[in-house]
């Protein structure tokens, strides 16, 4: 009784341990990583919307400058920039 017991326990584990490593290889095997995929879609065209340091930049001017006039109690609509740091658009993939 004991020894069908212990048996039972043994091949349940094994048979789940099966399990879940071949869900854990079939998932590493299938799923790309983040390099690969920005990789993938660079190639088809719709790569990293910032491309560029200068893009990049901007874009964080933008963000920058939006979350301190959103703190503000300015109207939204009396945005103030920084001076100089006027972004223009963000990316002009996107604006064609």
């Amino acid at each position: 009784m004991v020894q069908s017991y212990l048996t039972f326990i043994v091949k349940s584990t094994l048979y789940s341990t099966l399990i879940i490593g071949s869900g854990y290889l079939l998932l590493k095997a299938t799923v790309p990583s983040p390099e690969q995929m920005a990789l993938r879609l660079k190639e088809a065209g719709r790569g990293n919307s910032f491309t560029t340091q200068d893009e990049r930049q901007r874009a964080e001017d933008f963000y920058k400058a939006l979350k301190e006039n959103a703190e503000s109690d300015r109207p939204i609509w009396d945005v103030r920039w920084a001076e100089g740091a006027r972004p223009g658009p963000v990316n002009s993939a996107r604006n064609n």
